[in-house]
């Protein structure tokens, strides 16, 4: 875990504001193209979300190269990453999960809508 969360800091890890209008406001982590999904385990991942997302936050994970992130209090960001992972899961290659996620007690936990 500890050479994963240093590989993240070394490549400047980003969360970037994705622009799909009217939508509300989606982000995505950007890392290397591989790491993306595992990112969720770090400290500094966790850390970024907490300077970058207002509040409580769900993620999406389609594959493994994309992170899809919103702040829970957003409805619309909130259905527009649920639609996005769900839509394109099946699609993508090294899928994850049609899910979406919120981080409880430093735990993933699957969320439903």
């Amino acid at each position: 875990m500890a050479n994963l969360d240093d590989y993240l800091s070394a490549i400047n890890i980003k969360i970037e504001k994705l622009d799909i209008q009217d939508s509300g406001d989606v982000y995505m982590l950007v890392a290397d193209e591989n790491y993306e999904a595992t990112a969720i385990l770090t400290p500094s991942f966790k850390k970024l979300l907490k300077q970058k997302i207002p509040g409580e936050v769900i993620i999406g994970i389609p594959s493994r190269n994309i992170l899809l992130i919103a702040s829970k209090s957003d409805s619309k960001a909130v259905m527009s990453v649920a639609g996005i992972t769900y839509s394109q899961y099946p699609e993508l290659a090294y899928s994850i999960s049609p899910f979406i996620y919120t981080l409880k007690d430093d735990s993933w936990q699957q969320i439903d809508l």
